[in-house]
């Protein structure tokens, strides 16, 4: 089982570091934030057969 990681806008660089160093996969995401404050993620690599090893930093 690999992690997969994935950043939110501007941890970008970090979430490629902190996937080297665990020998993780980074995942891609859209992110929009709605006119009353809440945000939508949408993410393109499933984390299906991740075994649960999903992070998402922000």
């Amino acid at each position: 089982m690999i992690p997969l990681i994935y950043a939110l806008p501007g941890n970008e660089a970090f979430a490629g570091v902190l996937a080297g160093h665990l020998a993780a996969e980074t995942g891609h995401l859209e992110t929009r934030t709605f006119p009353d404050g809440e945000t939508y993620l949408r993410l393109f690599n499933r984390p299906d057969g991740q075994g649960g090893h999903t992070g998402l930093h922000a």
